[in-house]
């Protein structure tokens, strides 16, 4: 039961600590910026952003199925962890290239679609399915404190 608890933790600490939130808040700003102060490009861009990430989510809910909770959250957690790196990479190291605002966009997107694929549904999942097994207590209990983390993270 305490190893529940801890997971619960962790799944929602790793949910907010992955930037899927400053790239949510932030995505007209970062498009702009990408986009040398292209408000237009950057609102179209945010609004892909958004049926991306709903297109992926549903995706996830098919392949949660087929391939389980931890095959996917390997899969999503790799996806994110690759795309934030290559993006800091490209944007940081490699400005001669000239494509980085164009490859930054791409690894955000990834990052949308790797957080859709794991921790985004299966957080909750873990919380609601998962956690249903414990004393009706214990799970108002770890509900209560991963959503206190989740939204405190927020501010």
């Amino acid at each position: 039961m305490n190893n529940r608890i801890l997971l619960a933790i962790v799944l929602t600490v790793m949910n907010q600590f992955c930037g899927i939130n400053a790239i949510i808040f932030y995505a007209n700003q970062l498009f702009s910026n990408l986009s040398q102060g292209d408000s237009k490009y950057a609102v179209m861009m945010s609004f892909y952003l958004g049926i991306f990430q709903i297109i992926f989510t549903l995706i996830s809910g098919s392949l949660l199925d087929k391939f389980g909770r931890r095959s996917l959250m390997l899969i999503g957690e790799t996806i994110i962890i690759i795309s934030l790196l290559s993006a800091y990479y490209v944007l940081d190291y490699d400005k001669e290239s000239g494509w980085d605002a164009k490859f930054a966009s791409y690894a955000i997107f990834a990052h949308i679609a790797g957080f859709s694929l794991s921790l985004g549904p299966i957080t909750f999942i873990y919380l609601l399915v998962r956690c249903r097994l414990v004393n009706s207590i214990i799970k108002l209990i770890i509900t209560l404190i991963t959503l206190l983390i989740l939204w405190f993270k927020l501010f």
